[in-house]
């Protein structure tokens, strides 16, 4: 009888597709694989050929016991990560975890982000191996490759030495008795109703003591540190890439958009920050103008002023679109910055929460691209900064020549592989 694995995640199509790929790298080792996630995406999850399990509400749902309508959520939760914890993450928490522990009836082990908390919650009362997987460099707040965020604005930045280390050691401390101060009391109050004792991790990004811990990033984008839980692996990003769970075509008259004339410029703030856009499609609209580029704008449900020589979608495939482009403008959320590096195009990040500032750091760091924070994003500096990024060629060739290490990871494959030597 196959081994049967519950994949639990939650948050946007970043967090979801890549349990999408790994869940059917799974199966095809003989894993009965159910993944558990929002509602709103089990309809893709099944044609995707996975069964799948709605145990978090939709977004819209979420905002609405707010009094708020899903712009004015995502706005929220894009300026105060403090509200996303408080107001949506830990009220739904037991709720959550009720449910994920009706679908892990007879499963060996459970998988997913340690944002996951109902994840682990359920691992142990069933006394079966939860695996963190960490989807970004950044969750692993490392004093050796310290987050590039502003509340960690006081951390010591490469070149390190030894007392940057030690000084960032004490630093990570800090906040991590500052995240248990804040948080640990709502999650050992959850734990509890489960006759669960307190938490030994700190909340929300302490990573507990496994028999594995997945990295499903790249090591170009993030290699492994000296304080690395020792059970990690790396394994590269799990590739799952559509809108529906089907094969991915463009309609005719993207195509020949990107066919016709130069490259366009593509902006695109993936399937989250798309609810709290700001200006960002009208001053990108502009900056394309001021350059005198084609742009294709990914908007959602924004509405885009038509002008010469942009074509606006709610959705297009990264990996059929960003090849086919001559920059990537994006918000950095990990997903997004993964099929831009597999693309092989500069980028210009655009980052507004969580890890995107970081991933903007690491591309900029890499050589691969350049950045602009949200609130600073407007069409004169983007464009200028668009004008340099397409001037330099020696971006453009880095940029190209590494793409074939991302797209050669083969995470998903990897990553199942580590999974099957640890529960077989």
């Amino acid at each position: 009888m196959p081994k049967k694995i519950v994949l639990a995640t939650i948050g946007s199509l970043g967090d979801v597709h890549p349990f999408i790929a790994l869940g059917l790298a799974l199966k095809q080792q003989g894993f009965d694989v159910i993944l558990a996630a929002p509602e709103d995406n089990v309809p893709k999850i099944e044609r995707a050929g996975l069964t799948a399990a709605g145990i978090y509400p939709p977004l819209a749902v979420l905002a609405g016991r707010l009094g708020l309508d899903a712009d004015e959520a995502a706005h929220r939760m894009t300026r105060d990560p403090d509200y996303l914890f408080r107001k949506i993450l830990f009220p739904m928490l037991p709720d959550v975890a009720k449910q994920l522990n009706v679908v892990a009836e007879g499963a060996s082990a459970i998988a997913g982000p340690v944002l996951t908390i109902a994840g682990e919650i359920v691992a142990e009362m069933r006394g079966i191996p939860f695996i963190p997987c960490v989807l970004q460099p950044f969750s692993m707040l490392s004093a050796y490759d310290p987050p590039n965020e502003k509340q960690f604005w006081m951390m010591a930045r490469p070149p390190m030495n030894g007392f940057k280390i030690a000084y960032n050691k004490a630093m990570l401390s800090g906040a991590k008795l500052e995240l248990r101060r804040r948080y640990a009391g709502i999650v050992d109050r959850v734990r509890s109703q489960f006759g669960l004792p307190k938490a030994k991790a700190f909340p929300l990004f302490g990573i507990p003591e496994a028999p594995l811990v997945l990295g499903l990033y790249s090591d170009r984008l993030g290699p492994a540190q000296p304080d690395y839980p020792p059970t990690m692996k790396i394994t590269g990003y799990p590739v799952f890439d559509s809108d529906t769970g089907g094969a991915e075509t463009l309609d005719a008259e993207l195509d020949a958009f990107l066919s016709e004339g130069e490259p366009p410029i593509v902006f695109t703030l993936g399937s989250f920050a798309i609810h709290a856009p700001g200006d960002f499609y009208r001053e990108s609209a502009k900056a394309a103008q001021i350059l005198g580029r084609r742009a294709l704008l990914l908007a959602g449900q924004h509405e885009v002023a038509p002008q010469p020589g942009l074509l606006s979608r709610p959705y297009a495939s990264h990996t059929l679109v960003f090849p086919r482009c001559a920059a990537i403008v994006h918000h950095g959320g990990v997903g997004t910055t993964g099929a831009a590096l597999r693309a092989g195009r500069p980028q210009l990040v655009v980052p507004f929460m969580g890890d995107q500032p970081d991933n903007a750091a690491r591309i900029t760091r890499l050589g691969l691209g350049a950045a602009i924070p949200w609130h600073r994003y407007t069409a004169a500096r983007a464009a200028k900064t668009l004008h340099n990024l397409l001037a330099d060629t020696a971006t453009a060739q880095r940029a190209h020549d590494i793409a074939p290490d991302f797209i050669a990871e083969n995470g998903a494959t990897r990553a199942a592989d580590e999974i099957a030597r640890v529960l077989t």
